[in-house]
């Protein structure tokens, strides 16, 4: 992969990937997983100053995992052939259900299917077959980003309120109803 050199200024030194973009490395706070390519550009300037910090055992999940998505995207764009990519998932899906005590990951790997996105499940009761949906992918997180051109929170909200059933609360709000939202919703705090 190669970087567009873009210096603003002389505090830009050597190129490194974090998750998809080479970008360069630049003085300020970081908290970036060291990969090969962060090992080597550093290497490459011993007049930068470095500190290192252990990652939480807790965080180490959500930060590996996060990380080796980014990388999995880059390969996954680079592949313009829709059955190797879902081939390169499933291999390294069977990988990790390989490992001694996970066998019971093995049945996440895909399914080839001309249409592999479950996008609803329609309650027996709902009058329409498709419930409404939002203008914006619910696993998008641009409704929080307060994005110029991205979809605005109250127009998705009201959408979601639209497509959702009225459930009552349980204890001691029993007459009460309240309008479930989707998880991309409760991510944010909403």
């Amino acid at each position: 992969m190669t970087a567009k050199p873009h210096c603003r200024d002389d505090r830009r030194r050597g190129f490194f990937i974090t998750g998809i973009l080479m970008k360069p490395l630049e003085y300020g706070i970081y908290e970036a997983l060291l990969d090969e390519y962060l090992r080597d550009a550093l290497a490459r300037h011993p007049e930068l100053r470095t500190v290192f910090g252990k990652i939480d055992p807790e965080e180490q999940p959500a930060r590996y995992a996060a990380f080796v998505a980014k990388v999995l995207e880059q390969a996954l764009r680079e592949e313009s052939d829709p059955e190797k990519r879902l081939a390169l998932c499933n291999h390294l899906l069977g990988q990790v259900a390989s490992e001694p005590g996970r066998g019971h990951l093995e049945k996440h790997r895909l399914i080839q299917n001309q249409k592999p996105l479950l996008l609803e499940i329609t309650p027996p009761h709902y009058g329409t077959s498709h419930i409404p949906r939002p203008h914006t992918s619910l696993s998008e997180s641009s409704l929080f980003t307060r994005s110029d051109n991205g979809p605005q929170l109250v127009h998705e909200l009201l959408e979601e309120m639209r497509s959702a059933d009225g459930s009552a609360l349980g204890s001691g709000f029993q007459d009460a109803k309240l309008i479930p939202i989707k998880h991309s919703l409760i991510y944010a705090g909403i």
